[in-house]
């Protein structure tokens, strides 16, 4: 590694392996002295590589603790990072937000195994902070993670996983707020489960997009194997290629499912085939904190066709405009809600 990069770090807000490398020298005193400046000018370089470094810095003190295990106040360390986290980010851009949050959780996961593993060996006990994860991506932010039993997710933009620290040994199990995309470890001994507010997902290995925002239909697009969506009123199994939807009465719609279109998002593509206005500013509203009230019920029957990658709010709005054409208008959001609040007009 012959410069650094300041943007050596991975999509989850982690660092790239070598630059990891090079840190993990830094800290076991094994680095010569270019190696030594490489970090001082990355860490030197961006504040939240410094945040990442000091983070990095502190898991090793943890790990090379000399005394007794049970006199490190892992409550304590686990409290000054959260309250690091709520601290009032300095950057902009929701991606960098998102890099600080999920940076911080590989950290509190670092500290969680190792001290299970540690106390595991040394035959003590010690009761950790918290036994759960919560992990979010923020508005304008993917987040990837990996479950403790090796289950890869991936979070869209405005959602939330919870998830324990070490899965028990009957079940595997989580909750979702939003939109995940799930690639299941195969287990069939211990099922998968995916608990939302309108119901489950349990699978044993597979891959499947649950989108679970508040205030609207659950649904479920199976991309690969078979899994079996549980409500109070019926379960619904459904084969790769099916979507089940769940509305706010528990009542299930099942059809062809569009994989692409639904699991598009995974590479920051949004989009809208054939879809009726309140569909999109639906998803919209999901995706980006805005509320859109409907003026004119003669838009309620105009469809949309487009695709947005990497496009702003406000662009999309522009090109909805000349699309449809309709126009908006931003008012104040007398519930001192942080979201926006649009009015949309027909123009014919």
């Amino acid at each position: 590694m012959d410069s650094f990069n300041n943007n050596d770090r991975n999509i989850d807000g982690g660092i790239t392996m070598e630059m990891e490398i090079l840190i993990d020298k830094v800290l076991e005193n094994r680095a010569d002295n270019n190696e030594i400046s490489l970090v001082e000018e990355w860490v030197a370089a961006d504040s939240l590589n410094r945040k990442i470094f000091e983070q990095k810095r502190a898991l090793h003190n943890f790990i090379s603790h000399p005394g007794d295990p049970n006199e490190v106040d892992v409550e304590e360390a686990l409290n000054k990072l959260h309250r690091a986290m709520k601290r009032k980010p300095r950057w902009t851009d929701w991606l960098w937000r998102s890099a600080v949050v999920a940076a911080s959780v590989l950290i509190i996961i670092g500290i969680t195994v190792f001290y299970n593993s540690y106390n595991s060996k040394n035959n003590t006990t010690a009761a950790i902070a918290s036994n759960e994860i919560s992990l979010c991506a923020p508005y304008g932010s993917l987040v990837e993670t990996t479950l403790p039993d090796g289950t890869k997710v991936w979070l869209n933009s405005n959602s939330k996983i919870i998830y324990p620290t070490v899965f028990d040994n009957d079940l595997r199990q989580v909750s979702i707020v939003g939109e995940g995309y799930f690639e299941v470890k195969a287990d069939k001994k211990h099922p998968f489960i995916v608990a939302t507010d309108k119901g489950s997902v349990r699978a044993t290995g597979t891959a499947f997009n649950v989108n679970a925002y508040p205030d609207n239909d659950l649904t479920v697009v199976l991309v690969s194997g078979a899994v079996n969506v549980k409500t109070d009123i019926g379960d619904y199994p459904l084969k790769a290629g099916e979507c089940v939807k769940i509305n706010n009465s528990l009542q299930a719609s099942l059809s062809q499912a569009d994989i692409h279109k639904a699991c598009s998002w995974r590479e920051g593509v949004i989009i809208f085939d054939n879809d009726r206005l309140q569909t999109v500013f639906n998803r919209l509203s999901q995706l980006y904190p805005v509320d859109f009230k409907i003026v004119d019920e003669s838009l309620m029957t105009s469809r949309y066709h487009a695709t947005f990658s990497g496009e702003n709010l406000d662009e999309i709005l522009h090109l909805l405009e000349i699309g449809i054409p309709l126009r908006y208008e931003e008012q104040e959001n007398d519930s001192n809600s942080a979201r926006r609040l649009i009015y949309v007009y027909s123009l014919k």
